[in-house]
């Protein structure tokens, strides 16, 4: 099972914002990350919990997936076209298919 957390690097990224919600989609072959939150405005910081912030990381392959998903931390928006963000110490805890562990996620991510 890859380290999560360590070397995520796609360039597979999807985005869509419905007006309300945005949503940030990141996968490899083997994993996902997903970023939703109310449309921010640019710059803008938003903690975990705020403005309906919640990331999640799932393993895919064989088996059920391993999946976590943010408990603690924040995500700064830089820029749009491409969304430009940075993680800040966002804390990802199990939530389900077989994961276990904490790790977090910091740096910054183009979707």
């Amino acid at each position: 099972m890859p380290s999560p957390g360590g070397g995520f690097d796609s360039a597979t990224t999807t985005t869509m914002l419905d007006g309300i919600d945005l949503t940030l989609t990141s996968t490899t072959a083997t994993a996902r990350v997903d970023l939703q939150v109310e449309a921010p405005t640019m710059p803008m910081t938003v903690n975990v919990g705020e403005r309906h912030l919640a990331v999640s990381y799932t393993l895919t392959g064989s088996g059920p997936n391993a999946a976590w998903a943010s408990n603690s931390g924040s995500v700064v928006f830089e820029s749009l076209s491409p969304w430009k963000v940075t993680f800040n110490r966002v804390e990802m805890i199990p939530a389900g298919g077989g994961s276990s562990g904490a790790f977090y996620l910091d740096g910054s991510a183009k979707f």
